[in-house]
């Protein structure tokens, strides 16, 4: 349950957005109403029928004299009609000399929404930006600057590493060690990436374009290529990430106690079996 609420505050965070002005429209009616004694009767289309559904207090109706062209209650007192149009926002204007809606305000598409005023249209990105690297070291691995650190694993680490690259190069091949250990701030920082780049790939809003350039280049800058854990080994010293060209490295990392827990999602990381 820990792990989830991280996840959720590492997705939220303080969500991004943007406001623009919304655009006005002259009013317009939708549809025609009728008023009767205060009481609105909505698609009424003409006096007859708004008559028709006139109730007073104790639930009596009303009807519509044709011959005097007025509606009638049952003790035939007239029962006064007041026409009116329901309009496009919703109002319903009546008239005095003639009938006008008020203008409406609209935003662009269903991605924005309109402030309650409605006179301004934002949107809001549900991933936050990234949460900017203040450690000094972390720093200096962002910059590329210490991108490897190996005599900061352990000792057991350290000697199966130099036994991977005997065996390595005993079988004619090059191995690469990519990433040793990191501290864990610089972890987050990759865990942040990893994790907002796949929530982004779910996420159309438009207000999330920027956010999504700049994770989509800080993933291609770190070149992720599985899964990032919360807690690492690397950050205890007891991982390494590496590239290789030979075929089997599985069965050399095998006579050095190592092996790859993720051979698929995370096929460069090595830990001690």
């Amino acid at each position: 349950m820990r792990f989830l609420w991280l996840f959720i505050l590492l997705i939220t965070g303080l969500a991004q957005g943007e406001t623009i002005p919304s655009t006005e429209v002259p009013g317009r009616a939708i549809s025609d109403w009728y008023i009767i004694n205060g009481t609105s009767f909505p698609g009424a289309d003409n006096q007859p029928e708004a008559c028709a559904q006139y109730r007073d207090n104790s639930g009596y109706g009303a009807a519509w004299d044709t011959n005097q062209g007025r509606c009638i209650n049952a003790f035939m007192n007239t029962i006064w009609l007041q026409p009116a149009v329901k309009c496009q926002n919703g109002s319903i204007a009546v008239p005095i000399v003639s009938i006008f809606c008020p203008a409406d305000y609209t935003c662009p598409d269903t991605s924005w929404t309109l402030s309650p005023d409605k006179r301004s249209c934002s949107r809001t990105c549900p991933v936050a930006p990234l949460t900017p690297i203040t450690d000094p070291i972390a720093q200096q691995f962002e910059r590329g600057e210490n991108p490897v650190i190996e005599d900061k694993l352990t000792d057991s680490m350290k000697t199966a590493l130099a036994c991977l690259r005997r065996e390595v190069t005993a079988a004619k091949g090059t191995l690469t060690v990519t990433s040793a250990w990191r501290p864990q701030l610089y972890q987050d920082h990759l865990r942040e990436i990893f994790t907002k780049n796949i929530a982004l790939q779910k996420i159309a809003n438009p207000a999330c374009a920027d956010i999504k350039k700049a994770i989509k280049q800080e993933f291609r800058h770190h070149g992720l290529q599985g899964r990032v854990a919360i807690n690492s080994p690397h950050t205890a010293g007891k991982a390494f990430d590496a590239t290789w060209s030979v075929k089997d490295i599985d069965g050399l990392a095998n006579k050095c106690g190592l092996y790859r827990p993720f051979p698929i999602d995370d096929r460069v990381h090595f830990i001690a079996k």
